[in-house]
């Protein structure tokens, strides 16, 4: 969260699902949802790829 948002009252929830694509796209179209970004959890790969934490 930026400066900008924290002038907005702008709160961030941290969610996991299976399927983050579909998760993501559900609550973009939420109303009062104002952006969303998929990425993964946990780990000690710095911006891991798709590919490497896929199963």
């Amino acid at each position: 969260m930026n400066a900008h948002d924290s002038k907005l009252n702008l709160k961030t929830a941290v969610l996991g699902g299976g399927c983050f694509w579909c998760t993501d796209a559900v609550f973009s179209e939420v109303i009062g949802v104002e952006r969303t970004e998929c990425g993964y959890a946990g780990g000690n790969v710095e911006n891991p790829s798709y590919e490497l934490v896929c199963s």
